[in-house]
């Protein structure tokens, strides 16, 4: 029974999308988006059970459901909407990850109906579609509590709008443009999955169209739907501009500023080194994110689809076209990380979801193209790929809990100390609480932080310049704010804060929690480069040294 709805749901969403009923080789496409939907579970089921809470995922626990400013300026309202219509990710956090979670899964089906992976046997579709829905860069996204369902929403309606913009329906192409706007409004990085969904359908079109049994599909049709698919991109990013500008008159508010900002500096030469940079170590696995055995694979196998694309094919036309294969070989490389030529910014690995979209297509294309022998180990291999992704993901979820806990004892003792204060400062009352330097945690393997990524950052260290902000966050959601926490640059100091610490320790020492001029003083210390891990039982240590024992 539930195979049979779900199969139905699947066929009625491709009638929806295309106008057609699912083709044949499809119709067991609900089965593998079951399947699918099982194995992601598993690759995010530490967060699912474990919710973490991420920086911006403190931010909002006091935020109503409201116009808020900063989310407007940025031009993020489609996430704001969703925050409004959708259940908050700090209430239900599980509902809102299984939600994410399935249309997650549908975007990897449509990208399958985008690229015609129809020739490919259900395992391999399988192996291929879940290389995508476990990439290690969406458990970035995912740790993200209250925009979980909008993440997996943005990407699937890029995919799903590219698709409907294919058909040569005038209507359907208008809405996917008003999709494409609508992702785009909820979240920026999604450019980076319409861009290269793009131009790998127009990669995959020409594959085919160099294949005897490819039929339908020639060049010129290709060149035809991908000219028809730029106009929609086009036409939907200049929508959600003029949306995004008329609100910004509506409501008076500046453009803001930052990474996700509505700003468009397309002279990219000017900070090529780095681009360059960025794209080597998204690539290249954001230090670790991705394991070097997956990416080392994922190469090996991009190897085998040029070398078969090139040297082994039968057809000698194709050498024809090694130009224009280069060209789109460049292009793919570039479309994950389009967003770096619009504009300047550092590019997080949740933000690089485009590159999943390119593992998809590469181990499909080494399926399609090899048999026998070869494609049975390529398949093992995906899968093998897969598991290592399951491990991968929930690892990086475990590591950014224990560094939750972490700060959770932290913050609780720093306010007993300040607490102890008061009592010693007998019926004067202290001002309030003033916090100096930038805590590291200790150091110790085995347990990886993930530097690449929010993930396993502790919440003192993501707003190094500003350390009050962490404890003002931290205080609150656990129910200590007992005082407000201010930095060194408020005016009404009048100590010389580095005079004060010249000969303290910093915390967890005794001495880093002082009274000064009628402040409660907290010295976190100077922040080390060497704070790459540390595991939850180690940092206890530290603190209470009576626990190692």
């Amino acid at each position: 029974m539930l195979v049979a709805w779900i199969n139905g749901f699947v066929n009625g969403l491709h009638c929806v999308l295309t106008g057609k009923v699912l083709p044949e080789a499809h119709r067991r496409d609900g089965e593998l988006l079951l399947c699918l939907f099982c194995i992601t579970c598993l690759a995010f089921g530490f967060e699912i059970t474990n919710p973490t809470l991420g920086l911006d995922d403190y931010t909002h626990f006091g935020m109503n459901f409201e116009w808020n400013s900063f989310w407007i300026s940025r031009g993020m309202w489609g996430g704001l909407l969703l925050q409004y219509l959708l259940p908050g990710g700090w209430i239900t956090p599980f509902i809102e990850l299984i939600i994410g979670i399935f249309i997650q899964c549908l975007s990897a089906i449509v990208a399958g109906w985008l690229l015609h992976l129809h020739k490919l046997t259900d395992g391999q579709r399988f192996v291929s579609y879940a290389l995508f829905t476990t990439f290690p860069y969406f458990a970035a996204q995912m740790a993200f509590s209250y925009l979980q369902i909008g993440y997996s929403l943005a990407t699937f309606l890029c995919i799903a709008a590219l698709l409907m913009s294919k058909t040569n329906s005038v209507w359907r192409s208008m809405l996917a443009s008003i999709l494409m706007a609508f992702a785009i409004s909820i979240y920026q990085g999604c450019i980076s999955v319409l861009v290269t969904g793009a131009v790998l359908y127009f990669a995959f079109s020409l594959v085919y169209s160099q294949s005897a049994s490819g039929g339908e599909h020639t060049v010129k049709k290709s060149v035809a739907v991908f000219s028809r698919m730029t106009v929609t991109v086009i036409v939907g990013a200049a929508l959600y501009y003029m949306a995004h500008k008329s609100i910004l008159a509506y409501t008076g508010l500046p453009a803001g500023e930052g990474y996700y900002a509505v700003t468009f500096d397309i002279a990219f030469w000017k900070r090529w080194a780095s681009i360059v940079y960025d794209v080597c170590y998204l690539l290249s696995g954001a230090d670790g994110l991705v394991p070097h055995i997956a990416q080392l694979l994922f190469f090996v196998v991009v190897g085998c689809v040029a070398i078969q694309l090139v040297f082994v094919r039968k057809n000698a036309k194709f050498f024809l076209d090694f130009p224009v294969v280069m060209v789109l070989l460049a292009i793919l490389l570039v479309s994950p990380f389009f967003v770096l030529f619009l504009h300047e910014g550092g590019l997080a690995p949740r933000s690089s979801i485009g590159v999943g979209l390119l593992w998809l297509a590469a181990w499909a294309m080494a399926q399609k193209i090899s048999r026998g022998l070869s494609a049975r180990i390529l398949s093992a291999a995906a899968f093998l790929v897969v598991c290592i992704f399951l491990f991968q993901n929930n690892r990086m979820f475990y590591s950014e809990y224990l560094v939750e806990q972490a700060d959770a004892i932290n913050v609780t003792r720093m306010e007993e100390r300040i607490a102890m204060l008061d009592a010693q400062n007998g019926e004067q009352d202290i001002q309030g609480a003033v916090v100096l330097g930038t805590y590291s945690h200790p150091v110790s393997p085995p347990m990886v932080r993930y530097c690449g990524s929010v993930l396993g950052y502790s919440m003192f260290e993501l707003d190094s310049e500003n350390p009050q902000n962490a404890l003002i966050v931290l205080t609150k959601a656990h129910g200590l704010d007992h005082h407000y926490w201010y930095g060194p640059s408020k005016p009404e100091l009048q100590f010389d804060t580095k005079a004060v610490v010249a000969n303290r320790k910093p915390w967890p020492h005794a001495d880093a929690v002082f009274l000064q001029d009628g402040w409660a003083v907290l010295w976190l210390g100077e922040r080390r480069t060497d704070c790459g891990e540390g595991s939850f039982q180690d940092w206890l240590a530290s603190w209470f040294p009576a626990a190692s024992s």
